[in-house]
């Protein structure tokens, strides 16, 4: 294997979308870790066919195999048409120890994000015993190494105005949390990607998994979504939607529903199976009209409009599984469609009206949910949270994850905000002004970026708003570093 140099000053890869192309460091033997202290820059040059096409471009540095959005990337001119740009970027937070590094670019194209193989890997050792670290008045807020787990209760400030909002821990040793529910009782469920669920209270994480599912696939993201049942008080239903490996090895969407008893999830049924799962898994939520709304992405877009295929589409169903009435399409659970990439949903609780949120080239799309037919089809016009048309609000720069709007319990100054996890950007992201006729973003403000890791997940509660991040490895006791959080605001 050749080596690559990791500097400041020097050159990491050269490249095309077609191929990667290592760039041999001089003097460094095959197979030796660079010791390195984790504020180099790294440096690539990068092939496009002029500087438009160049722009479009994102960069994602596998570290150990899970992909970290490179956010501060920049690329210099074009010197010729389709000849190499020089980019770079700081370094994601690296935990001390060795890693491998492999580098990959992103290019959004009709609603489908094509990515690049990767090039081939740089092992290195983070020492932070060795450098100077740049203060937190010196480096962008974005650029600042994650930390770890605070203890519980502790507060960290998001954004630049301190006072804006608190991040305080709540439970911290997860493996990479992919999804979050709070039971009635005030115990958070947690799903872990690798397949396990995971209760926690008090600022502790119960020992033994409430459940494991062997067939889960962890690879990939939006592998998971939880939604307590409408009356999960008294039923104590859990419904758990996620990416299963069958035998074969084939993936499949699947809606379980559990019932929890004793810090166990039990009496586990299959409500929906065999559902769209590539790219990404189905995602299920309840709506305020009792309904299970399940999301599913489309892997060919032709199927996004085919009324007779559940892929790239909005469903309703009841909670049995069958279709809900009052959809478009009688006896059919399809109530949008022309999803290419599968979006999260929520219910704007300011006017009750259900928005999406779902990658779109160069950003995010947030759109008012249009029903087939039109807002007035069916008893569809009369229910709570009722589909409208019309409306949509583009999100620049944005690779949106979980989406929840705060509820109306929440600080005075977040009501109508939705706010979205951006685990490419390590950002929380509260977007208001959804609920203005015609909508559009008053503003979009990124919170904590560049303090927690990756944030994974958002649960809007009446306590505030809790968030999943994956810090990346593991503590210095063999821990893993994900963790929960509650945001508080004014």
């Amino acid at each position: 294997m050749t080596r690559h140099e990791l500097l400041p000053t020097a050159a990491f890869f050269a490249w095309t979308l077609g191929a990667l192309l290592p760039v041999p460091a001089a003097g460094q033997p095959p197979g030796e870790a660079q010791v390195i202290t984790g504020v180099e820059r790294l440096t690539w040059t990068q092939q496009a066919f002029d500087d438009e096409e160049l722009r479009r471009h994102a960069y994602v540095l596998y570290v150990d195999g899970a992909p970290v959005l490179l956010p501060a990337a920049s690329c210099g001119a074009i010197p010729v048409d389709g000849q190499a740009a020089s980019c770079e970027s700081p370094l994601p937070e690296l935990a001390p120890g060795f890693h491998d590094l492999e580098l990959a670019a992103r290019l959004a194209s009709e609603g489908t994000v094509l990515e690049s193989p990767r090039s081939a890997p740089l092992r290195v050792f983070v020492d932070r015993a060795l450098p100077y670290l740049p203060s937190a008045e010196e480096e962008p807020e974005y650029q600042r190494p994650a930390r770890r787990p605070a203890p519980a209760g502790a507060a960290v400030a998001g954004s630049r105005r301190p006072a804006a909002a608190t991040a305080e821990l709540v439970v911290s040793g997860l493996d990479d949390p992919a999804a979050l529910a709070l039971l009635p009782d005030g115990r958070l469920l947690i799903a872990e990607r690798r397949g396990w669920l995971r209760l926690a209270a008090g600022g502790r994480l119960a020992e033994a998994p409430a459940a494991v599912l062997a067939d889960a696939d962890p690879a990939g993201r939006d592998s998971w979504s939880l939604a307590l049942a409408p009356d999960a008080a008294r039923t104590r239903e859990v419904f758990l939607s996620y990416a299963a490996r069958d035998a074969s090895g084939a993936r499949a969407g699947r809606v379980i529903r559990f019932r929890e008893a004793g810090g166990t999830l039990g009496e586990a049924a299959v409500v929906h199976d065999d559902l769209p799962a590539d790219p990404a898994a189905p995602l299920a939520k309840f709506g305020p009209d009792g309904a299970l709304y399940v999301a599913t992405s489309a892997l060919d877009p032709r199927d996004a409009g085919d009324l007779g295929s559940y892929a790239g589409k909005l469903l309703r169903f009841n909670p049995d599984g069958t279709a809900a009435e009052g959809n478009p399409i009688r006896h059919s659970p399809v109530l949008s469609s022309g999803y290419r990439a599968r979006p999260d949903f929520d219910w704007n609780p300011a006017d009750g009206l259900l928005w999406s949120v779902e990658p779109d080239p160069g950003g995010a799309l947030a759109r008012r949910v249009e029903a087939l037919g039109g807002p007035a089809a069916g008893s569809l016009a009369d229910a709570p949270g009722r589909p409208d048309r019309g409306a949509l609000v583009r999100l620049d720069g944005l690779l949106p994850g979980s989406a929840a709007f705060a509820t109306a319990a929440g600080p005075a100054s977040w009501r109508g905000s939705l706010f979205l996890a951006a685990p490419d950007h390590g950002c929380l992201v509260r977007v208001s002004g959804l609920g203005q006729s015609p909508p559009a973003p008053a503003a979009v403000e990124r919170l904590f970026c560049g303090l927690f890791g990756r944030i994974t997940a958002v649960l809007a509660a009446d306590d505030g708003l809790y968030f999943a991040a994956v810090g990346g490895g593991r503590d210095e006791a063999g821990r893993p570093t994900g963790a929960v959080y509650r945001v508080r605001g004014r």
